[in-house]
This record gives C-alpha cells, structure tokens and sequence, in this order.
C-alpha cells in the first residue's frame, strides 16, 4: 500500500476511534430527562431491547418522568399475541410487520397467558397461581388466591386507563360442572387488592375459556349464548349466539366450531366456522352485532372467498380440522389462526385477506391468540 494511502486509512480510523469515544461519553453524559424523551421516541420493539444496554437504562422503563413520557405519547397499532407449544408468548407486529419473542422468565413460574388488555397480560402459573405483568417493562403482581379452585375458568383482563387500575374477572363451575346453577364469579381488584365473590345468576354457561375487555364489559362466545359481564353494575347479562341462525344460512348437517368475540375499532365481532362430518371447514364467516333500534343483534358481515377457504384446507394436517382454531381483533384487523402457524389476516375495511409472513421462532403455535397493546406505562 502507497504511504499516502496508508496515512489516509490511518487518518480515516482515528476519526472513527475518536467519533465512537465521542458518542459514547456523549450518551454517557447526556442528561437523564433528555434521554427519557430520546428513549420514549422510540419504536415500542425497541424498548424490548435496550433493557440490555446497561442496568441504568434497564432501570428507566420504570421511572416515573419515563412512564409519563410514554403515556403521552401516540399508541401504536395492537400486536398479535400468541402462545407457543412450549409456553412462548410470541408476537406478530403490524407496524413493522415483523415477529418478536416476549421472554417471561421473569415471572416465577409460567404456563400459559390467560388474558391481555391495555398492555398488561394475566399469566397463569403452576399450583394456580396468577400473575398480572407488563412484559415490555418487566413489572409484575402475583394475586392472593381465590376463594375456590377452579378447573378451566373464563377469565378476563379489564384496565381503568384512567385510574391505572384493572379487574380480574374469573368465572367458572365447581368441579368443571357444566349446570348453570353451579357458576360462581370472583373479581380481583387491583385498588382494594383483594378478590370479591358475585352472584352469577347465569340460566346457560359457555364451553369457551377466552373472554373479550370491552367498554366497560367483558364478553365470553359459546355455541349456543354470549355472556356478557357489566364490570361497573357486577352483573351478568346473556344474548344469542349467531350460531342458533346458521341452520338457516347453512347445511343442517354441518358443525359450527366454538366461536370467539373479538372487536376491530369499536365493532363486536364472532367469526363461525362450519365443519362436515369429516372435520372438513365447509365455511368461514364473520357476523357483527348490530344495533337495531332498542335491540342488537348478530348479521353476517364476511365470508372467506372459495379459493383462499381452498388453501386454508390444503394447510391443515390431512386436510381437516384437528385443533380449535384461534382468533384475535387488532384495530382493522382480525387474525385467524386454523392451520398450524399460519395466520390469515382478514382487513375489515378493504374487505381483503393475506397471509402474515411465516414465524421464523416456533413450527407451530399454543391454543391462545389475543390482541396485545403494547403500553410501557400500563401498570400492575
């Protein structure tokens, strides 16, 4: 190499030892309400992973002038939250359009997530205990036990924004009974701290273990009725399911699998799928429930076009239906999850479907999709 060359790439690397010990004392030195609004500015993915900076910044996510910073600032869209085989929670985000892994070893013991809402996640642990975590900033609350054991609840997540505070509402029968007289309610309240027993009063209950936080009320889909919960009033309250209209719209001797609430920018959703007697999907339908003067009920809104119903055959294992499919409502969107880990992604307003690319983490996923928010500033 020329000696001018030399002296050139000799120059051009002390510039860039001299930049780098430049940015790092700059950043070192930086005062801390500075870079709270730097950090606060960055994409939610991101706080995920600048906990392993150092330990002052992994200390950040929990400072209140942070905190404050990130409540103001604009919310993104809602990920796509689902478990693994294995107990991952693994994450599709549509700002980025890429998948994350929540890690959860921070709790002290894990199985699967039983509800998300408002950026916070309720954990079922072993020996029945409950956990209610942000995962983005790492912070948890273990609840005190209920009252009663139960075998399989409905459980639901409620966040008060305003108070910074949520509900547990757990709801199940004695024994996995399934007689409605058998039903008991408890809620956990995260002001008092402490679970309250309700009288449930409910005529039906519902096979479905998932439960829907929305304005105000907690909705939980079986077959034949929803139930509805009326967090402010302690009530529950029950409607139709639009699976008792199907024998009209279609074949008598067809199947509707278990269907699932979900809600897109303020519209309540169920998505019914229809299976023959071979366990073969036969139809795929989304309903709304729709208001009609003093009374709502459910209408069909969409059906899966038969091509794209042709391919969601063609992935499943031998061609039929061998787990319940999992659904999930994120702002316009609404993910179903029926062949393995693929996901077909229905767009409400454009009135499309696609695929999200395929998750490079697991082959296929857990039986649990949710909407997820992700708020640094949600607290337990």
């Amino acid at each position: 190499m020329a000696a001018g060359m030399v002296d050139c790439w000799d120059a051009t690397v002390n510039q860039v030892e001299r930049n780098t010990v430049m940015e790092t004392t700059l950043w070192r030195e930086l005062p801390e309400h500075l870079l709270d609004m730097v950090l606060a500015g960055l994409p939610v993915q991101s706080l995920t992973r600048f906990r392993s900076v150092c330990k002052r910044w992994e200390s950040m996510l929990l400072s209140p002038n942070f905190l404050k910073l990130c409540a103001g600032r604009q919310s993104e869209k809602p990920w796509f939250l689902f478990s693994g085989p294995s107990g991952e929670c693994i994450a599709h985000n549509p700002n980025s359009n890429k998948w994350v892994i929540f890690p959860l070893n921070f709790l002290p013991s894990f199985k699967s997530v039983a509800a998300a809402s408002r950026g916070l996640l309720c954990i079922k642990g072993d020996d029945d205990r409950i956990f209610v975590c942000n995962p983005l900033t790492r912070s948890s609350v273990e609840l005190p036990p209920m009252s009663i054991q139960r075998e399989n609840p409905v459980m639901g997540l409620v966040v008060d924004k305003d108070q910074n505070s949520f509900k547990l509402i757990v709801t199940s029968s004695f024994y996995d009974s399934l007689r409605a007289s058998d039903v008991t309610t408890e809620v956990y309240d995260s002001v008092s701290r402490s679970w309250k027993l309700i009288d449930s009063r409910l005529s039906r209950f519902p096979l479905q273990r998932e439960a829907l936080s929305y304005n105000g009320f907690l909705y939980s889909a079986g077959c034949s009725t929803v139930l509805v919960y009326d967090v402010n009033n302690e009530m529950w309250n029950q409607m139709d399911s639009p699976v008792m209209e199907l024998g009209v719209t279609g074949p008598k001797l067809d199947t509707t699998v278990l269907p699932k609430i979900c809600e897109c920018k303020g519209r309540l959703l169920m998505v019914a799928i229809t299976v023959n007697s071979a366990l073969v999907i036969t139809r795929v339908a989304i309903w709304e429930l729709a208001q009609e003067r003093s009374s709502a009920r459910w209408k069909e809104m969409e059906v899966l076009p038969a091509p794209m119903l042709e391919e969601v055959v063609r992935l499943l294992p031998h061609g039929y239906l061998s787990n319940l499919p999992q659904y999930s409502g994120n702002d316009d969107l609404m993910c179903l999850v029926i062949a393995s880990s693929r996901v077909l992604v229905h767009c409400i307003s454009h009135r499309t479907w696609y695929w999200l690319p395929p998750c490079p983490f697991v082959r296929e996923f857990g039986p649990k999709a949710f909407a997820f928010q992700p708020i640094p500033s949600a607290l337990v």
